[in-house]
């Protein structure tokens, strides 16, 4: 890990500043991503965070903000360790409209903040850099879905900038192949306490049926073995985790 810190704290210092898009050298644009692990408080349970949402998109709606858009997710295939009941995934158009969004929300939201409060305990919280690899289909954001979780580091003495140009090609792979999915680099900037990662990749879905699909890409179709040539030399992925995904606020994130 430690060879890429300083590529981590580069993109960290740009997006914490942020002016519009945070773009790098190579023209891509990284957006900041924050997730948060909630767990229901007693007696309260999916219909009490519905309604609580629909008040908060109200409240977003009356201050302008159509620049963060946010889901809710809620386990599919996961461990023990991934403790809470749902986890609420925001993404802003750029750093500094993430500075923006919060403080607005520490000046007005306190009404809805605290509803929010009397639904769900949020312990876990973590901001991320995001880069796309390959968009999703149809449109700017995921909309309801699928997303899956790996956390990946480097292997000894591999680049980034190896693993960057391979998923590249991997991207194509699977846009050639027919697969629906979107796919991104998560680098951890704030919170979280993943500092022993260098990397999440997080692939979406529009469902199930297209993850199964590319389930039989991969197995039937060999194409891990493709992936494999390209990916399996430079970085190490644990198992997956997948989460069914409900778009609670839609917002245009990349142009």
């Amino acid at each position: 890990m430690k060879k890429i810190l300083s590529v981590i704290t580069s993109v960290a210092v740009v997006v914490a500043i942020g002016a519009g898009n945070v773009a790098a050298q190579d023209g891509v644009v990284y957006v900041p991503v924050d997730i948060y692990g909630c767990k229901y408080n007693k007696g309260k349970g999916p219909a009490d965070l519905d309604a609580v949402v629909d008040k908060w998109n109200a409240y977003m709606d009356k201050i302008g903000d159509d620049t963060y858009a946010a889901w809710t997710m809620t386990k599919h295939y996961a461990g023990p360790d991934q403790d809470f009941d749902v986890a609420w995934l925001g993404a802003n158009r750029s750093g500094t409209t993430m500075g923006e969004t919060a403080d607005e929300w520490r000046a007005s939201g306190a009404k809805i903040s605290a509803q929010f409060n009397e639904v769900v305990n949020c312990a876990m919280s973590g901001n991320y850099a995001s880069r796309m690899f390959k968009a999703p289909p149809g449109g700017n954001v995921p909309k309801d879905g699928v997303i899956v979780f790996s956390s990946c580091t480097l292997k000894e003495g591999q680049s980034y900038d190896d693993v960057i140009a391979a998923t590249a090609k991997w991207a194509k792979v699977l846009g050639d192949a027919g697969s629906q999915a979107a796919m991104y680099h998560w680098y951890p900037i704030y919170g979280t306490g993943e500092n022993d990662i260098d990397c999440k990749i997080i692939s979406s879905y529009p469902n199930l049926t297209e993850l199964g699909k590319d389930y039989d890409r991969m197995g039937n179709g060999q194409l891990f073995i493709k992936r494999r040539e390209l990916l399996g030399a430079l970085q190490d992925c644990d198992v997956a985790r997948v989460y069914n995904a409900k778009l609670r606020r839609d917002a245009k994130i990349r142009d």
